[in-house]
Formats: structure tokens, C-alpha cells, sequence
């Protein structure tokens, strides 16, 4: 989860917060507030944020300063030390919410843990570079065991097109 505390504006599939586009079908009202939108991150493998989602309910009143926060419980799936990247696969407990990677770009502290970790929680906040990157400050090994329902499941990874070869005559 990303969660983004500020003033929202209204954009047609969404609402800007923070400089960060967010999916939504809510809207601010007329009288403008501060909330706080706890959102579903798609990242590239460099850790740069694609897109944020998050279904009305996770939009509430803010109660907390304004500010972007990062935290991911799930698999540890790759510690990359050399690209200083951390990759996770997250398995939410939400019925038709399928699992997802998420990556972050790691700071030192992040890639001293050992990569036989099997469950993490990663904390960190987002870096206002191009469209947004997830940098973890924090990690520390937790259990966490993945829901019955997505054992043997797969994360889901974006795809690039593939072309299909067509054969010569």
C-alpha cells in the first residue's frame, strides 16, 4: 500500500494528490479537504510507479500530516544488490484483488538483510523523480504466510506485446 495525505484535484479518471495520479471513481466535494488515500501501487522493475489504484473506501479524512508513504508485506522475491533494487510479491487477504509484484529501489540499509528471507515488510515513501519512485528505507523479516486461495499462484507482472515471427514462404 501507498498511502498519500494531501489536497486532492479532480481529474477524469481520477484525482491528483501529491503530484501522484491516482484511479479512483471518488471525488472531492465541493468543499475542499485533506485526505488521506491509501492506494494498490504498479510498478516497472526499476521501481518507477505506472499507476496507482485505490477503490473509494480506501479514501478517508485526513488525520496524519501530508506526506507519501510506502509499506509492502509479502514474499521477498529478489534482492538485488548490484541495481539496488528489492522485488515483492504481494498476496492480499481482499477476495478479488490477485497477487502483484511491487519493486523499490533499496537503500543501503535494505540490501544488508539476508537474501534467504523469505517474508518482508518493506517501509519507505515516494521519491517525487519523473512519474514517482518507491525508495524502501526499512525492511525487516516478518511471517506472513501467502492466503490459502493464491498458493501456486503467480504474480501479476505487466506484459510487454510480444509479436508473433511470420513465417517466410
Amino acid at each position: 500500500m501507498i498511502t498519500v495525505t494531501g489536497w486532492p484535484t479532480a481529474l477524469p479518471d481520477g484525482i491528483c494528490i501529491h503530484g501522484l495520479h491516482v484511479r479512483t471513481t471518488w471525488r472531492p466535494g465541493e468543499t475542499p479537504r485533506r485526505v488521506t488515500v491509501r492506494a494498490f501501487p504498479d510498478t516497472s522493475p526499476s521501481g518507477a510507479l505506472r499507476r496507482l489504484y485505490a477503490p473509494p473506501s480506501n479514501i478517508r479524512p485526513a488525520r496524519c500530516p501530508n506526506g507519501t508513504d510506502v509499506l509492502v508485506t509479502g514474499t521477498l522475491l529478489k534482492l538485488d544488490t548490484v541495481e539496488g533494487l528489492v522485488r515483492v510479491k504481494v498476496a492480499p487477504a481482499v477476495a478479488n484483488t490477485h497477487p502483484f509484484t511491487v519493486t523499490l529501489q533499496a537503500s543501503t540499509e535494505v540490501l544488508r538483510l539476508d537474501p534467504g528471507t523469505f517474508s518482508v515488510t518493506v517501509c519507505g515513501r515516494v521519491l517525487n523523480v519523473g512519474p514517482g519512485v518507491l525508495l524502501a528505507e526499512q525492511i525487516r523479516s516478518v511471517h506472513a504466510p501467502v492466503p490459502e486461495r493464491w498458493q501456486g499462484v503467480r504474480a501479476y507482472t505487466r506484459r510487454v506485446g510480444a509479436t508473433t515471427p511470420v513465417a517466410a514462404d
